[in-house]
């Protein structure tokens, strides 16, 4: 990685930039917020709270992340197709993800919305009419789907759960059977 130098921005923000893919073009952007001294004799302080990148090197940048003044992530937003738009939105608190908003359709709307406790997936809200309302719930327990929940006639809340069956059938492992 080498630095190819920094730039003001408005707001009292500096723009560091670096090449990671060794093109001498910027791959990664830190921005950073400059807080000035309070005394005199003290440093100006220069929190990181945002990073930029370029995942593909095409020049467009393919994820974001926001951060708190203690560097904790609290939002990512990324693009899943490089065609420069958001496709995935990332929520988190105290660093560990809460949400997740993903636009599988590449529509511009959120189709599939996941929601985590403890870093764990809990529940799953989908779109798939594609009408712009969810309206399939999935819940979560221990990695497993246990029930879905469907709205049939449009009002936003489920008419009816589907229990999710207790086993994942057997796959059988292609071994030879020796046994005669």
């Amino acid at each position: 990685m080498s630095a190819l130098g920094s730039e003001e921005a408005a707001g009292g923000k500096i723009i560091e930039k670096f090449d990671l893919s060794g093109d001498k073009k910027a791959d990664l952007w830190k921005v950073l917020q400059v807080v000035p001294a309070l005394k005199e004799g003290d440093k100006e302080e220069r929190i990181l709270v945002q990073k930029k990148m370029d995942l593909n090197f095409d020049g467009k940048v393919d994820v974001i992340q926001f951060m708190r003044k203690d560097g904790e992530i609290y939002r990512e937003e990324m693009d899943l197709d490089f065609d420069g738009a958001i496709d995935a939105v990332a929520f988190y608190k105290k660093g560990i993800l809460v949400r997740r908003e993903l636009d599988l359709t590449f529509d511009g709307r959120a189709d599939v919305i996941k929601y985590y406790e403890d870093g764990k997936l809990v529940r799953k809200e989908r779109d798939a009419s594609r009408n712009g309302r969810i309206d399939v719930w999935e819940y979560y327990e221990s990695g497993r789907i246990v029930r879905i929940g469907r709205d049939k006639d449009g009002d936003g809340k489920p008419e009816y759960f589907d229990e999710a069956p207790e086993q994942d059938p057997e796959i059988p492992d292609n071994k030879p059977n020796t046994e005669s």
